[in-house]
């Protein structure tokens, strides 16, 4: 172990000189891999990853359709392309979603007590990050949808955030 890494150590007979090194035909030479970029994949890892995937995306197109807007899921397997598209503002809006269990803990901790987060990394656009329920109101309140019987759900939105905190 080195410097915190794990390692692991091979060598193997060279049968030229080394370009590198110009070292004589036959020479040992030593070669260090870090384990850690030695990935293996699991396939039923990535298959319940996928899956959880698509499940988040059903669930805001449903989401997104209950509050008036003609989302689709364009995304499946093996297609590299948008996960969602929604109509907005006359224009196609193409839309991807992630999902991580603790993967946005700091941006969720940032919008705190917050209603809009905006982020910017150096020479890059400014982000805006909102909580969904205010995105759906702000683009339904653009796109002109009666919002009559569908109250606002900040109240709900606070309670559920604090119910998942406590867990």
């Amino acid at each position: 172990m080195t410097d915190g890494k794990e390692e692991h150590t091979s060598t193997y007979a060279q049968t030229a000189k080394a370009e590198a090194g110009g070292e004589e035909a036959g020479a040992e030479v030593q070669v260090v891999f870090d384990l850690r970029q030695l990935t293996v994949h699991d396939p039923a890892k990535k298959r319940a990853s996928r899956r959880k995937g698509a499940a988040e995306e059903r669930a805001m197109v449903r989401y997104l359709q209950a509050r008036g807007f003609a989302a689709e899921k364009s995304s499946r397997a093996g297609y590299r392309g948008p996960d969602l598209t929604v109509p907005l503002l006359g224009i196609e809006r193409v839309v991807e979603v992630k999902c991580r269990a603790n993967g946005f803990r700091e941006l969720y901790a940032w919008l705190t007590d917050r209603d809009i987060l905006i982020v910017r990394a150096n020479r890059r656009e400014p982000l805006c990050i909102l909580p969904m329920w205010l995105a759906s109101e702000i683009a339904a309140e653009a796109e002109g949808l009666a919002r009559k019987g569908i109250k606002s759900e900040r109240a709900f939105a606070s309670t559920n955030d604090r119910e998942l905190s406590n867990a």
